[in-house]
């Protein structure tokens, strides 16, 4: 059975990557973190480190050890990163397969990633002091443009702008809370 040999190996790879309690909590955030953007828009490492609640208090580098681990199942591209096949997306979509500890609650993932798009949406980042983040949340005026009367097309030099003063993680959070509220439930529990 060929379903039955990808969940081996994809059970292997997550063994492997979780050789900790605290290091499998993370292996299935950040697994939970790319299946919850790749909807919307898939999230570079750093997006999704910024997006790690505050009680993962390991350093960027043991996080790209990690997602190193992950590399036979997570893509890693310009763009952000993705799941390598749709068989991973079937993996973790059935609890039976990926059984209990690797199982991935997406509502969990979704309010945890609602909370961070209002985190960084507030101050700028979830998590300054492990970030050491200078970026700041949203303020008025944030590309500090000289008027507001000249449309955006009009604006010499917007991209650069924007690159210059919005983290990728506060346009990820202005533009996809929603897709999070909607997943994370909340709005069912009245």
């Amino acid at each position: 059975n060929a379903e039955a040999g990808l969940d081996n190996l994809y059970l292997t790879i997550l063994d492997d990557a979780s050789k900790t309690e605290t290091s499998n909590a993370i292996v299935q955030l950040v697994i939970g973190i790319v299946l919850a953007s790749s909807n919307t828009s898939p999230l570079s490492a750093e997006s999704i480190y910024a997006f790690l609640p505050s009680q993962f208090t390991l350093s960027f580098q043991s996080f790209e050890d990690i997602l190193s681990r992950l590399s036979a199942i997570l893509l890693s591209e310009k763009n952000g990163i993705t799941v390598v096949h749709t068989s991973v997306l079937d993996f973790f979509g059935n609890k039976a397969r990926c059984l209990d500890r690797h199982w991935i609650d997406t509502v969990s993932v979704h309010r945890i990633m609602i909370s961070g798009c209002f985190e960084v949406m507030a101050k700028g980042s979830r998590n300054a002091s492990r970030q050491q983040s200078t970026q700041r949340g949203l303020v008025f005026n944030m590309c500090g443009l000289q008027t507001s009367h000249l449309r955006n097309s009009e604006l010499p030099d917007l991209d650069r702008l924007v690159a210059d003063n919005i983290s990728p993680e506060l346009q990820y959070s202005c533009t996809h809370w929603a897709d999070h509220l909607i997943g994370s439930q909340l709005q069912d529990e009245g």
